[in-house]
């Protein structure tokens, strides 16, 4: 079986329109690409939406997941929804589904596009058919917090900002992170995998591989210092902080 990931996502909207909200759409990312044996089979499951003022959820598999109010959510009114969901990964190589593999005494899971989050409002509201089959629209970016727990035994990499880390009663790690300038982030966990720490000019650079790449960290780590400078000296500072690079 496919090892999964899950959570619970919980969404605050604000009605900032000029107009009453009657329907939110989620995007369901990881609905858009399906095994190829199998193109109906969803990845991510929905568990049952809660929050106020719900009437229905239309179609909890598809790409975009209509949520129908059952009175429209006025200007400036807040709705809170909690979402629980589901992800399997797949096992083939495809850089818009999560994804695990195996390599040697390494297994590596890529965790992308694998939470639902809202979809996209436009000044003229919703569009959800500009999206249709694609993992991650074109947009304005948002922030998002994500918490992934996961063994001991794992090595984790992001390139978001650690918030906060945390032992838990069964031994797994808890690591809370942000990203501040994406509507999705991934994480990439793996064991049998060493970690490389460099910073140039205040960007804190990981590189994350498997046994034996040393002299490759030490070659892109002596090119990132010519090619960061050569950058920001072209078009200003880096607008990340942190970069993280995994082999």
């Amino acid at each position: 079986a496919s090892p999964t990931v899950g959570g619970t996502n919980q969404i605050t909207i604000v009605n900032r329109w000029e107009k009453p909200l009657a329907d939110i759409y989620l995007h369901n990312n990881a609905n858009g690409y399906y095994e190829s044996s199998n193109p109906k089979t969803a990845r991510t499951v929905l568990g049952k939406i809660t929050g106020q003022n719900i009437l229905a959820v239309d179609d909890s598999a598809a790409l975009s997941v209509r949520i129908t109010l059952d009175q429209p959510l006025e200007v400036g009114d807040t709705l809170n929804l909690t979402v629980p969901f589901t992800t399997r990964l797949s096992g083939h190589p495809n850089p818009f589904l999560p994804t695990y593999g195996s390599l040697g005494d390494t297994t590596i899971y890529n965790l992308i596009f694998f939470y639902p989050i809202l979809e996209y409002f436009y000044a003229d509201g919703w569009h959800t058919d500009r999206h249709s089959g694609k993992a991650d629209p074109h947009t304005n970016p948002a922030a998002y917090e994500v918490s992934i727990s996961y063994p001991p035994a794992l090595t984790i990499a992001t390139s978001a900002h650690t918030i906060a880390t945390d032992t838990l009663a069964d031994g797994n790690l808890l690591i809370k992170t942000r990203y501040p300038r994406a509507n999705a982030f991934s994480f990439v966990l793996a064991d049998n995998f060493e970690r490389y720490h460099a910073n140039v000019r205040d960007v804190d650079i990981d590189i994350i591989c498997t046994p034996g790449q040393s002299s490759n960290a030490e070659i892109i780590f002596t090119e990132l210092e010519t090619i960061i400078p050569l950058y920001e000296d072209q078009f200003g500072p880096c607008p990340n902080d942190k970069l993280t690079i995994t082999m």
